[in-house]
């Protein structure tokens, strides 16, 4: 199983090796359970982990497609935009592809969790 820092390599080689980057990703696995992952737990922290420092650089939301314009105001220049359609939680991840990545792994794991259940409650029966 490759490890975080080499999935990081592959998936965002811009991304430099260094004291920043081990530190974002100490911070991802303080957010990412291993349990829940389980052996996708080294992808969900390297994706939190590119998500959270391309956030940190400071990469605008509107530049990340945050959503369609709802609105625009000429006099002193006001633009609303449209949130993207996903749960509280997911709308900041929704702003990064390594984000949007992550939220695909948790949806992953949370159907094996619920096949899983299924097919437990199927052999208790």
């Amino acid at each position: 199983m490759p490890t975080i820092e080499e999935i990081l390599d592959v998936i965002a080689p811009s991304i430099p090796d260094d004291a920043t980057r081990a530190i974002f990703v100490s911070l991802a696995k303080n957010e990412v359970s291993e349990r829940t992952f389980g052996d996708l737990y080294n992808q969900a922290v390297a994706y939190l982990t590119a998500h959270n420092i391309i956030l940190s650089q400071g990469a605008s939301t509107t530049s990340l497609g945050s959503g369609s314009i709802k609105r625009k105001k000429a006099g002193q220049e006001e633009i609303e935009y449209h949130a993207p359609s996903a749960g509280a939680a997911a709308v900041g991840l929704s702003l990064t592809p390594f984000g949007q990545k992550y939220i695909d792994l948790k949806r992953i794991v949370s159907g094996l969790r619920h096949s899983n259940a299924d097919a437990l409650r199927t052999l208790e029966s």
